[in-house]
This record gives C-alpha cells, sequence and structure tokens, in this order.
C-alpha cells in the first residue's frame, strides 16, 4: 500500500529492525539458507564467505523496498502519547497513509493533554495508565491512521475496549506438527494467531509456524 510506518519501541532500535527485515528477505530469497537473525545482527553473518554476499544483498533490498518508508522512532521510558502523535504527524504532511505500530503499549504515558491533574490520575497505576494510553492511541486512529498496538497478554483486556480488532498469540502445545532440520535450526515452534473482531462473535483462529531465525511466520496445517 506504500503507507509510510513509523515503529515506535523502547528496546528496538534501527539496526535490530533492519536485521529481522533483512533476515526474512534472506530467507524468502534463500530458503535452505540456516543464516540465522541474531548471525545477521551481531554481524557474524558477513565474516562467512559463503553468506556474505546473499546477506548484503537482502540488506539492499529491503533498504530499496522500505527505506523511505519506514521509520523507527525510539521511545524514552514512560514516553508520552503526544510525542508519538507528533512524530505521527509529520508523516501525514507527506504521505497519504500512515500506520503508526506501538511495541509495547506499557512503555508509554498518558498525555491527558491540558490537564495535569487527570494525567497525573491516569498515571497513577500500571493498569489506569495502559487503559488511557489505549484510548488515547485510538484517538490518533481516529486522525486518519492505522495504529497497531502490542501488550503484555495479561494487559489484552485492558487495551482491548479502545481496540476494534484484537488478536492474541499462543503457543501450541505437543503438535504434531513436523519440522524439518533446517527449521529446528532456526528455532521454529507453532503457535496460533486468534483474532476477535469488534470483541463480539466467534474467535477466528489461524494456526502459524513462528521461525523466530528466520524472522518469520508460515502457515501450518491445523
Amino acid at each position: 500500500a506504500r503507507a509510510a510506518t513509523v515503529f515506535a519501541s523502547p528496546v528496538i532500535d534501527e539496526t535490530e529492525v533492519v536485521a529481522r527485515l533483512a533476515t526474512r528477505a534472506l530467507h524468502r530469497d534463500h530458503p535452505d539458507s540456516r543464516v540465522s537473525y541474531g548471525a545477521l545482527w551481531t554481524g557474524q553473518a558477513w565474516q562467512d564467505e559463503a553468506s556474505h554476499g546473499p546477506v548484503s544483498a537482502a540488506v539492499e533490498t529491503v533498504v530499496k523496498k522500505v527505506g523511505s518508508m519506514f521509520h523507527v522512532h525510539k521511545c524514552e521510558p514512560f514516553e508520552s502519547t503526544a510525542s508519538i502523535a507528533a512524530t505521527a504527524s509529520q508523516l501525514w504532511a507527506r504521505h497519504d497513509r500512515v500506520v503508526l505500530v506501538v511495541d509495547g503499549i506499557e512503555a508509554l504515558s498518558a498525555s491527558v493533554e491540558g490537564d495535569a491533574a487527570r494525567a497525573a490520575a491516569a498515571n497513577a497505576s500500571l493498569e489506569s495508565r495502559v487503559i488511557q494510553v489505549a484510548f488515547e492511541l485510538r484517538r490518533i486512529a481516529e486522525g486518519g491512521c492505522a495504529v497497531l498496538v502490542t501488550s503484555q497478554a495479561r494487559h489484552a483486556d485492558l487495551v482491548a475496549p479502545a481496540a476494534t480488532m484484537s488478536a492474541d498469540l499462543r503457543n501450541v502445545e505437543g503438535s504434531a506438527s513436523p519440522l524439518n532440520e533446517r527449521q529446528l535450526a532456526l528455532g521454529a515452534r507453532p503457535v496460533e494467531l486468534m483474532v476477535r473482531k469488534n470483541h463480539t462473535g466467534p474467535t477466528g483462529i489461524v494456526p502459524l509456524r513462528f521461525i523466530a531465525g528466520a524472522a518469520t511466520f508460515e502457515e501450518r496445517a491445523p
């Protein structure tokens, strides 16, 4: 969709984001590769003559495809949602579509602009802070951009009232889904993406396989 994307995170920086994207590109173009995301992130993959060329090409692919559209916002601890909104608004002036991704809603604090007393009350506890931040992010979304938020599983119910769609990613115990040698080497494991829309009706379950070392998800048989 050629949407400008802001990735806001307190722990993931530009180097790690590029490493993850490049690893996805590498394993898409070289399905038999066993180069892991960690090896690419630490630079180890560049020291191997066999992987140096493909890794360099994968990084170049990422830069060409998303270099001008992808923006990483390294959050300070308990950064206000107001600064996140300001970052997103800068992109609205230059792009027709904007996506804001907040990696860990617990890292933000509520702004409650113009009302210091309400802001202090909203930030007084973790639970009230998460609820208020969720609604403030919803208001950003109502301004014209899509907002995706991750949270700890135990806080999902706090975020849910402000969300139009929610999803839980869960490990699958005792799955009979077979894994090949390469998948095992890259830390593959079965997971389920449980999707809810508007918090009513049945839950849709998408069976997936998360391959950590390749930074990818694959569909698998139920």
